[in-house]
């Protein structure tokens, strides 16, 4: 399954491309998020070991470039996926349609 993402959004860290440390320690607030053991560029598929490398990567030239081309790739996923839907649509509504016109024959008949 294909999960969205948005519009003009720049590749970030989040829980599902994040893998966290336990807590070591029992003072430490729950609600406290906890660093993430490694940060990810899905774009450019890498993987950085802290903040610092993944902020210096979210700048190179080389990731502002394949940001362009993963944002051209993404633009034609939606497209594909938007005709896709719209002819789901489409087929769903004739079926009901034919099915409609199905139980006005039936009813013609008596």
């Amino acid at each position: 399954a294909q999960t969205a993402i948005p519009e003009n959004a720049p590749p970030t860290p989040h829980d599902a491309d994040t893998e966290h440390i336990p807590s070591n320690s029992d003072s430490e607030s729950s609600e406290e998020e906890e660093e993430p053991k490694y940060w990810r560029c899905e774009c450019c598929n890498k993987t950085f070991q802290s903040e610092n490398q993944y902020n210096n990567h979210m700048k190179s030239k080389k990731h502002k470039e394949a940001w362009k081309k993963y944002e051209k790739k993404l633009k034609k996923l939606r497209q594909k996926e938007k005709a896709a839907e719209a002819e789901r649509e489409q087929n769903l509504m004739e079926s009901f349609i034919d099915e409609l016109d199905d139980e006005d024959d039936e009813d013609d008949d008596y």
